[in-house]
């Protein structure tokens, strides 16, 4: 199960999977930001300095039709501690530049909380 509410905040089955496609627009701008080679999307979910989770995205993540990243987060990835983590995604320009995503200095960042689920793919490999 994944869940994306309307404060930005995301919910997701532990073990679980998920297809996100991401659209990183600077503050004041309408368009999202068209990567180009050397730009990098990072997404991190963590709680305090710790990160759990972290994706590194690139242009060959980018898709133009969409004008999206495609994040896609394992089962793997998902399998971690039931809790309500923070997230965010850095932007990084190929000249050095950097901006956050989807807060500022101001906010408090959304949460990703991970939810315990009964099935888990692995005791379900087997029969």
């Amino acid at each position: 199960m994944l869940n994306i509410y309307d404060d930005g905040s995301i919910e997701l089955t532990r073990g679980n999977s998920a297809d996100l496609a991401v659209q990183p627009t600077l503050e004041g701008e309408t368009e999202p930001i068209v990567p180009v080679e050397g730009d990098r999307l990072i997404f991190t979910v963590g709680y305090g300095s710790q990160a759990v989770i972290r994706k590194v995205l690139t242009e060959a993540d980018y898709d133009p039709e969409e004008k999206a990243f495609a994040l896609y987060l394992t089962p793997e990835d998902s399998d971690i501690q039931p809790y309500k983590y923070s997230y965010d995604f850095m932007y990084i320009f190929s000249d050095g530049r950097t901006a956050s995503f989807p807060y500022d200095e101001d906010t408090k960042p959304p949460t990703f909380s991970v939810v315990a689920g009964v099935s888990r793919k692995e005791l379900t490999d087997s029969g």
